[in-house]
């Protein structure tokens, strides 16, 4: 049986071993291989049998192949790896809510979110507190709605949070059901989801918007002084001319002809 072992795990099988001995219990994970020289992980297990006495008479063990379940493991493992380094660079919060206990746990980033850095749990009430009073009853009702649901959908609103600390934050809020059979409690319903911060990019919206209407008004603003002046202008001009051409007319005198010359000045 210890030639099959790989070698590299060969002394912490032996090491194993002689702890049994003392604890009656022994359980490690480490690869063996097949006939066909191929290599596998599989879960070992020892139990001590003894006498009346307490002398070792015999040892009982098993052997089980886990190869595909440490493989799966992996690839759970490096799949929540890839999801969080993409909420991270994405500055993703993300939330579970267990509608049956109405208690819900969220990451690092959403408790930052919610001006909570060190709280990673939130009941129902806390949560529905930290919305924004005009727009508690729109999610209150979303969530139902989600809940209630025969199948899952997928949900996102747009909303606004208010800190412990006054400050208000709009976040944009996605929402999925999830339905799960607990071993232990039964069935089990869960809202899991996702929390962005869209305060800079409102504010900066909103900030572009009042320069837009600014340069909007600013422009109204210079078409009306235009056409204004042009109007004003307009009038002195036509008499300016008029006077002009009845200077080239030869039938006035000199004198006419300086009063000409005197009101077009003036």
């Amino acid at each position: 049986w210890l030639q099959t072992i790989h070698p590299d795990y060969l002394p912490m099988v032996r090491a194993g071993i002689e702890k049994a001995l003392e604890l009656d219990e022994w359980d490690e994970t480490f690869p063996m291989r097949g006939k066909d020289g191929e290599y596998r992980y599989f879960l070992s297990t020892g139990h001590t049998i003894r006498d009346d006495e307490g002398n070792v008479i015999r040892r009982l063990g098993t052997n089980t192949d886990v190869t595909r379940q440490l493989e799966l493991t992996d690839q759970i493992r490096l799949r929540e790896e890839h999801l969080r380094i993409a909420t991270e660079a994405a500055a993703l919060g993300t939330w579970t809510l267990d509608v049956t206990t109405q208690q819900g746990t969220w990451s690092k980033r959403t408790a930052e979110i919610q001006g909570l850095p060190d709280q990673t749990h939130f009941t129902v009430p806390e949560l529905i507190q930290l919305i924004h009073p005009d727009d508690r009853s729109r999610i209150v009702s979303t969530i139902r709605e989600v809940v209630a649901s025969p199948t899952p959908f997928f949900c996102e609103k747009e909303i606004r949070i208010v800190r412990p600390d006054g400050n208000i934050r709009w976040i944009a809020v996605a929402a999925k059901k999830l339905e799960d059979l607990d071993p232990r409690h039964g069935q089990r319903v869960y809202v899991v989801g996702t929390l962005l911060d869209l305060t800079d990019r409102i504010l900066a919206q909103t900030e572009l918007q009042k320069a837009k209407d600014a340069a909007e008004g600013a422009n109204a603003a210079k078409s009306a002084f235009l056409a204004n002046m042009s109007h004003e202008i307009r009038t002195p001009l036509g008499a300016i001319l008029g006077f002009t051409n009845l200077l080239k007319d030869e039938r006035y005198s000199q004198s006419e002809r300086v009063g000409f010359i005197e009101t077009i000045a003036r």
